[in-house]
């Protein structure tokens, strides 16, 4: 093969894998392929447009984006309204679970798909209090330091290395 072939052979393979993300993902999300809904409203297409872009545009997951658009529309709402939505959501994913259950279908993994991100425990920072000076502990008005702390200020370090070459007897 000559470079000219092996340069089209590689753009060839990197269109084919643009081709096949393309038929995979949907130009519309799911919210939209239900053959039964004939009642389509226009903002639920728009929503459903707006996350599709998202997702496109690498903002959003594949497959998420409708839901952060949703999300972000929930935020704006006045609270009873926020909560009375997760409290059904969390009704309707505890419904699938059991419906998963009962059909022998369940694995842990499913449990994991329908918690979403809302039940997914977030990380909180532990805040540390006082002046972080990076030696001792300050408590009470006064600054603690060990004996350690204090030779290490002073360049003596925690522990004293013989130098190298002959030892003494």
């Amino acid at each position: 093969m000559s470079k000219k072939e092996k340069k089209e052979e590689i753009e060839s393979m990197e269109n084919d894998r643009t081709l096949y993300k393309l038929i995979h993902s949907k130009l519309l999300t799911t919210s939209l392929d239900d053959p039964l809904a004939l009642d389509v409203r226009s903002s639920k297409k728009k929503k459903s447009l707006e996350g599709r872009v998202l997702e496109v545009a690498n903002a959003a997951k594949i497959g998420k984006g409708e839901a952060n658009v949703r999300r972000k529309e929930h935020a704006k709402a006045p609270r009873r309204i926020r909560e009375g939505i997760e409290k059904k959501k969390k009704e309707i994913n505890h419904m699938k679970l059991q419906e998963a259950k009962d059909a022998g279908n369940y694995h842990p993994a499913i449990k994991k798909l329908l918690a979403g991100d809302s039940e997914r425990p977030k990380k909180t920072m532990r805040r540390e209090r006082g002046i972080g000076m990076g030696v001792g502990s300050f408590k009470g008005g006064t600054l603690a330091l060990s004996k350690q702390e204090i030779k290490k200020a002073q360049g003596y370090g925690s522990h004293h290395r013989p130098s190298k070459g002959r030892k003494k007897r």
